[in-house]
């Protein structure tokens, strides 16, 4: 005869607990796919289309309020390849806007900078929501210590597509057509995760840096780099010496992915970034930027109809 249970009471188990310790065993990333380089390389490629490096790719910003969602598009803003799928939430989900339709018309690719609810809130309303718009999509993210939360997520992940995880011993940068995805070297969430750098030799912004929540002092190589193009690290967070050296200013023109009421970006931030030449800015509460001067045309293909990417500023 079955027996009823009630709960008398719930309490947290400390990660040193041996129950703890027991339940991570079957919360890890060892059911997951690392890939190595050719594999990552050639998930990247996916996203090519071909005469497209010949024409204009860029990177385009999207106000998801407090968090982050960019994709290199084409130049008519069609997304072909999406870095980060995230936008306000918890307590700032009100930053979020009301409705945001992507397009995955040409994206075949996702890559996940760091796994930080801010970068991935979109991506977890679309898998809950409309999981089959993510069908057979691919899917790169850093290897990290996570939570049982974001576990959950991967997992949904790689049962709508294939999800290939960048593994903590692949250091260095792997180059595709767009530019170089890069592997941080710091040593927490935000400074162990993925940056990006998109070169677009025919537009008129040719290379730009997105360092998600990296300090740039983590991200090997830019300090020999000239970049015409920048979103600000952290959102424009508390600015410091570990931060440094600021990346070196060619153009100058800088985004602000944030949301009202967190406090970004800092005054301190936009003093430090100002001082190092990064002055033509523009912030993602005003709407969607793209990085490429005014002689480009802002609807995407579809004027809008089908998605809610089309571009409201440019530098």
């Amino acid at each position: 005869v079955p027996e009823n249970k009630f709960i008398s009471v719930i309490k947290q188990i400390h990660s040193r607990n041996s129950s703890s310790k027991k339940l991570n065993k079957f919360f890890s990333w060892k059911n997951f796919k690392f890939g190595n380089r050719e594999e990552i390389t050639q998930a990247l490629n996916q996203s090519f289309i071909q005469n497209t490096p010949h024409l204009i790719h860029k990177l385009n910003v999207y106000n998801v309020g407090q968090g982050s969602l960019t994709a290199i598009t084409d130049q008519f803003n069609t997304p072909l390849l999406y870095f980060d799928l995230g936008g306000g939430y918890k307590k700032y989900h009100n930053t979020y806007s009301r409705t945001l339709n992507l397009c995955f018309k040409n994206t075949q690719t996702i890559v996940i900078s760091h796994w930080d609810g801010d970068h991935i809130e979109t991506a977890r309303r679309y898998l809950t929501n409309s999981p089959s718009k993510l069908d057979n999509k691919t899917w790169i993210a850093p290897e990290q210590k996570i939570t049982i939360s974001y576990f959950k997520l991967a997992a949904k992940m790689n049962a709508t597509g294939n999800l290939i995880i960048w593994p903590k011993s692949l250091r260095g940068i792997i180059r595709s057509w767009f530019g170089q995805l890069i592997k941080c070297n710091g040593s927490d969430k935000n400074h162990s995760g993925l940056a990006l750098i998109v070169d677009s030799p025919n537009n008129s912004i040719k290379k730009v840096l997105h360092p998600a929540d990296s300090a740039y002092l983590y991200i090997p190589w830019i300090s020999k780099i000239k970049f015409d193009g920048l979103v600000s690290t952290h959102h424009g967070a508390n600015f410091d010496t570990n931060n440094s050296p600021l990346p070196n200013c060619s153009q100058g023109n800088i985004v602000y992915s944030h949301g009202n009421g967190y406090g970004h970006p800092t005054t301190n931030s936009i003093t430090a970034h100002q001082n190092a030449g990064w002055r033509n800015r523009i912030d993602t509460v005003v709407g969607n930027i793209s990085f490429t001067t005014n002689n480009s045309p802002n609807n995407v293909a579809c004027h809008g109809a089908n998605c809610d990417l089309a571009i409201t500023r440019t530098f």
